[in-house]
């Protein structure tokens, strides 16, 4: 029975807003990269050592690594401007959440870190933390003796209170007006910035010659500004000029500590400690309406006036779950809890199509659906699936009839972690098909079929 515990508090960040309702002068010398400045720690003699400690069974450390300059905490706001008309580009309090915080740390890590996986240790992420080992407090206070500070970059103090505190009445905690100064056409984006401190949390063997558990730490100083990019094109890119690199062998050098925490014959008393909770990620996905019989094929669109038949509402929408989201692309935390579900949002036999006397989607008798596997009648709707492994392996599937007997609020399950089976993941393709049936008021002879496809493909990393 492992005699340790190890306690991670996840998203506390120190916010402290600078520009709170402060209007901004346009920089005409603005970049569209998003560049993140790594300076590392020195490590002639090794990693600095912050705290360490050891039981009869492993020794523990925590590792100052450095820190990165100008990290994304939140995307903050987009504004496309016409060049034209002043507008005003706002970050709001509301739009600054745990979610947005947790993602845009995961993409930091994915572009710093030179190496998210030592050994068989497995790649955490935590924006700050507590810990304890066998009831006893494993400190971590510390004074750094490199770069320009001394100051104590640990925090524990909740970031959203932090929020609360600094714009206690006030919703709006930046604004910016884009127009009047020679701004070009383009898109502009605000993102709130910090400087993080990097930190590992190591578990290794009693005689260090193996690593048990490895998690870099993000955690971010109370340094935040609000930061303007400019892209013609609506483009973002991230960019480093170097990332934080372990040696690999390191932890072979590590001294083995001295402070004793605890014997596995001592009777410890056990906290459960409740796993991460991943919020779900929901994704709508964009209708497109194919040339009636063709298979859905959907290099063959139909006319405008029919795309305009899917205006105002959705059938549905996917949400992952036991997921982080990086960029555009995806990270498995929890493959206990890992599934994709399709939320129906729609009555399927009284659809909300303007202009219609009943609008249903209708029981297609289809046998085909192009770039698919399905070879058997649509039916009132199908989708199919196709996951694809790291390991080059894919299996796909489908199912036929899906919204027959459902109605608002119904949840279909797509992806379930049996279907993953504990592989690695690196893309899942969903595509959903149905054909909507509308005929005219006070004209029951005119009718109308249109065929409506929708798909998504998930990227994986890590």
């Amino acid at each position: 029975m492992k005699k340790f515990l190890i306690i991670f508090l996840i998203a506390v960040l120190c916010l402290s807003i600078f520009s709170c309702g402060k209007e901004e002068e346009a920089n005409n010398s603005l970049t569209n990269l998003v560049e993140y400045k790594v300076v590392s720690a020195p490590m002639t003699n090794g990693p600095i050592i912050m705290d360490m400690a050891k039981d009869d069974s492993s020794n523990y450390y925590l590792l100052d690594l450095g820190y990165v300059k100008k990290v994304p905490l939140s995307d903050g706001a987009i504004l496309r401007y016409d060049g034209k008309s002043t507008k005003t580009i706002q970050i709001s309090k509301s739009s600054i959440d745990e979610k947005s915080i947790s993602n845009s740390l995961t993409t930091a890590v994915a572009h710093t870190i030179s190496d998210t996986k030592i050994g068989s240790a497995t790649f955490q992420i935590n924006q700050s933390f507590e810990y304890a080992i066998g009831g006893t407090d494993f400190g971590f206070s510390y004074s750094r003796e490199w770069g320009n500070t001394t100051e104590n970059s640990i925090s524990t103090t909740n970031a959203y209170e932090m929020i609360e505190a600094k714009t206690e009445g006030t919703e709006i905690v930046f604004s910016q007006t884009i127009g009047g100064n020679g701004e070009e056409e383009g898109t502009y984006k605000v993102m709130i910035m910090a400087t993080c401190d990097v930190f590992a949390l190591v578990t290794t063997s009693s005689d260090n010659s193996k690593i048990e558990e490895f998690s870099y730490i993000f955690n971010a100083r109370n340094d935040i500004e609000f930061v303007t990019l400019y892209s013609k094109d609506g483009v973002f890119p991230n960019a480093t000029d170097n990332k934080i690199d372990l040696p690999d062998d390191f932890y072979k050098k590590l001294p083995i500590p001295t402070k004793n925490i605890g014997s596995s014959d001592e009777e410890i008393k056990e906290e459960i400690v409740p796993k991460p909770q991943y919020d779900k990620i929901t994704t709508t996905m964009d209708p497109l309406c194919c040339s009636h019989d063709t298979w859905y094929d959907k290099s063959k669109p139909a006319y405008d006036v029919h795309q305009s038949r899917h205006n105002g509402f959705s059938m549905g929408v996917l949400n992952l779950y036991g997921c982080t989201q990086a960029d555009n692309k995806y990270i498995i935390g929890d493959k206990e809890d890992f599934a994709i579900r399709y939320d129906v949002l729609q009555d399927y036999k009284n659809l909300p199509v303007a202009g219609f006397n009943t609008s249903n989607i209708s029981n297609d008798v289809a046998t085909e659906v192009k770039g698919t596997s399905i070879n058997s009648k649509v039916g009132y709707g199908a989708y199919w699936i196709r996951i694809n492994f790291k390991d080059g392996s894919q299996t796909e599937y489908y199912k036929t009839d899906i919204f027959k007997n459902t109605s608002k609020g119904t949840v279909l399950d797509l992806v379930t972690k049996d279907n993953i089976n504990s592989k690695d993941v690196e893309r899942i393709e969903i595509v959903i098909v149905y054909e909507m049936f509308s005929d005219k008021p006070f004209n029951p002879s005119w009718e109308e079929h249109t065929d409506w496809r929708c798909e998504y493909t998930y990227e994986f990393i890590n």
